[in-house]
């Protein structure tokens, strides 16, 4: 285990996190107006090691998860108007949703993360091309040369992340995406919250819970 929080000190330190910006100016959130009561075990777990250094909310994603894709206007927006940390970790087996993992820590590594949107896109929107005709298609598009991309695709910083972000997802156990990692300690599975809204005042809670 000590094994895992070396390499997931480490995850955080190199990587393949995109961080939301804090405003200075401190508003209510909507979420803080619905609260309700929380139940562990119902509505959240408690992760049986925690994870030190975690910044306050970790989400699981996938590119090809729409609901992912939906909430990501909101998350940044609740996060920013309630100064919370929140970071993206792609979630992944060792050979389940490798690509898309490996597509976001590609884009990390190139500080090229603004295309994080265009990335849900890709695997979102029915398109003539497939593979990496239609990534390069984006690359062509966004101004990104094809080579650094794909040298960069391969690259042992880009499997040093995968290896973070694949321990990440093992040690939360997560079944389903967006998941929540919330202060290194609780996890939350969206489809288990009724809508954005319950979601919002769950992490909120849970935020507050862990300091």
């Amino acid at each position: 285990m000590r094994h895992l929080v070396l390499l997931l000190s480490a995850f955080w330190l190199a990587a393949c996190t995109q961080t939301a910006s804090i405003d200075t100016a401190q508003t209510e959130s909507p979420a803080a107006e619905t609260a309700r009561d929380f139940v562990e075990g119902r509505d959240y777990r408690r992760l049986e090691q925690s994870i030190e250094g975690a910044p306050d909310v970790i989400e699981l994603f996938y590119y090809g998860c729409r609901a992912c894709y939906h909430l990501t206007d909101e998350l940044d927006d609740w996060s920013r108007s309630n100064n919370i940390s929140l970071s993206l970790v792609p979630a992944h087996g060792q050979d389940h949703l490798v690509d898309g993992a490996r597509l976001f820590h590609t884009l990390g590594v190139l500080g090229r993360l603004d295309l994080h949107r265009d990335a849900y896109v890709l695997f979102q929107q029915p398109s003539e091309l497939d593979g990496a005709d239609r990534i390069n298609a984006l690359l062509d598009e966004r101004g990104i040369a094809r080579e650094d991309f794909w040298n960069t695709w391969g690259s042992d910083a880009v499997n040093q992340r995968l290896a973070g972000s694949y321990q990440l997802t093992s040690l939360a156990g997560v079944q389903s995406t967006p998941s929540f990692i919330v202060q290194g300690k609780y996890v939350v599975e969206f489809g288990v919250i009724d809508g954005s809204e319950g979601l919002l005042s769950l992490l909120e809670h849970l935020v507050k819970a862990g300091e």
